[in-house]
């Protein structure tokens, strides 16, 4: 398709910024257009987008805001990052560099239908390489059609979640996934012969106790159980696995899993500037430590990826810490002593 047809396709979303302030005015006559104007003009930043802060931090994202004139192309060029998903936008620099190193068994773009199918062909390379991909999972259930899995590395996440929007078969970070995995029971459901697919996840907190039960569709977006469009027998498989199971996936993880997933974490922490120093991981460990009950310890100081610490015999991961919303003294000192234990860890390892 020629640039020309191309651009006609996208020409019923032109917009025109003077219909658009026109909407704001509650009059017919746009009696009040010139004060908008105005106003509009006096605050809109014709200068560019160094000049206001980014939403977005690092990679891909920033590189294409940076093209951007003003702040006005930077807000629509937002508005379309989010529609089309940086997920897939990833996944299309991905492929593109991939492309120009000539690792792509298909070479002709006209040939992809969607950038899902982009996303298929990187799953191929990865998968076709030696060395560098864990591929680990449980399978709960499967047939010619059904498919019931728990995911225990990054690129198996990745491979079944393709066509997904799912955070944890995100190309962008691994930090979802070991976030859920890491927190609770998380599984994937997939109809081979539609490619439907469906996740839950099941927190296990520090007591053991399970809470907030929750599905997603590919979409990523959170739907109730009643909208699982899955086979009552299908249903009942992962209902009965979610109740038997006590441990969360990161339990059952290899060591090797986990290796892979320091490497990533490493690769991913040299790819984005955060400005951090050895200090100031150091004084993170202090400030967590000495963090009272009633103030929750802080961590914009240090990236969650900076302390991803692993033995041969268990995994000690500090995330992002959630904010809870509790009024219990109690449960707040069984966090605070849960994030000390952490760090006691940290510094076995270290030592």
């Amino acid at each position: 398709m020629s640039k020309k047809d191309l651009k006609k396709r996208v020409s019923k979303y032109d917009i025109n910024i003077y219909k658009m302030l026109k909407l704001i005015d509650p009059t017919k006559t746009g009696k009040y257009m010139s004060l908008i104007i105005k106003s509009f003009e006096s605050s809109h930043k014709v200068e560019g987008f160094a000049l206001y802060e980014p939403y977005y931090v690092g990679g891909n994202m920033d590189d294409i805001r940076r093209k951007c004139n003003n702040e006005l192309e930077d807000r629509v060029i937002e508005y379309i990052i989010d529609v089309i998903g940086i997920d897939k936008i990833t996944t299309i620099n991905e492929f593109d560099k991939l492309l120009n190193k000539g690792k792509m068994r298909e070479n002709d773009i006209q040939k992809y239908n969607s950038i899902d199918e982009l996303g298929v062909s990187i799953s191929e390379y990865e998968e076709s390489r030696e060395g560098n991909n864990i591929h680990e999972y449980h399978t709960i259930y499967g047939d010619d059609r059904w498919l019931i899995i728990k995911p225990y590395s990054y690129y198996t996440s990745k491979r079944y979640g393709a066509s997904t929007k799912w955070c944890t078969s995100s190309r962008e970070t691994i930090r979802h996934f070991v976030e859920y995995s890491r927190d609770g029971i998380l599984i994937y459901i997939i109809d081979k012969n539609t490619n439907s697919k469906w996740a839950t996840h099941w927190n296990i907190s520090n007591e053991m106790v399970k809470r907030d039960l929750t599905w997603w569709d590919v979409a990523d977006e959170r739907v109730d159980s009643m909208q699982v469009e899955i086979p009552f027998g299908i249903m009942n498989m992962v209902k009965d696995h979610l109740w038997s199971e006590t441990k969360p996936n990161m339990e059952y993880f290899s060591k090797e899993s986990i290796q892979n997933l320091r490497e990533l974490k490493e690769k991913e922490s040299s790819s984005i500037s955060f400005g951090i120093t050895r200090s100031d991981e150091t004084n993170r460990k202090e400030q967590l430590t000495n963090s009272t009950v009633l103030s929750p310890p802080l961590v914009s100081l240090t990236p969650w990826m900076e302390n991803l610490e692993i033995t041969t015999t268990s995994t000690s991961f500090v995330g992002d810490i959630p904010e809870y919303q509790t009024n219990s003294t109690d449960e707040m000192v069984a966090i605070t002593m849960g994030y000390i234990e952490t760090i006691k860890k940290m510094e076995d390892i270290d030592s």
